[in-house]
């Protein structure tokens, strides 16, 4: 029975039962700010798809190419990381 009281005791969880988990950013927003939100967001989704598409052309059509072109491919296959990355956390509320 002590055991039990002395676990009880140092357990934060047992002393403190009424954690309240925070509510998500996208509950206090109204519904145009999420509209807008989300709107941009598909923005940000569109042009790290034309980024990533750009750098797979690049890829594609310069490969046999005499130069190189491996700074400008890795850059905007970056920049196209980047902006689905923005554009995802955007409609996903983040």
């Amino acid at each position: 029975m002590d055991l039990q009281n002395h676990n009880q005791q140092n357990d934060p969880v047992a002393l403190n039962s009424s954690v309240e988990v925070p509510a998500s950013p996208s509950d206090s927003m109204s519904p145009e700010q999420h509209r807008r939100l989300f709107r941009r967001g598909v923005l940000w989704l569109g042009a790290g798809v034309a980024l990533m598409g750009l750098s797979f052309c690049v890829n594609y059509c310069l490969f046999h190419a005499e130069q190189s072109f491996d700074i400008v491919m890795y850059t905007m296959t970056t920049l196209g990381a980047v902006c689905i990355t923005k554009g995802m956390g955007d409609i996903l509320g983040f």
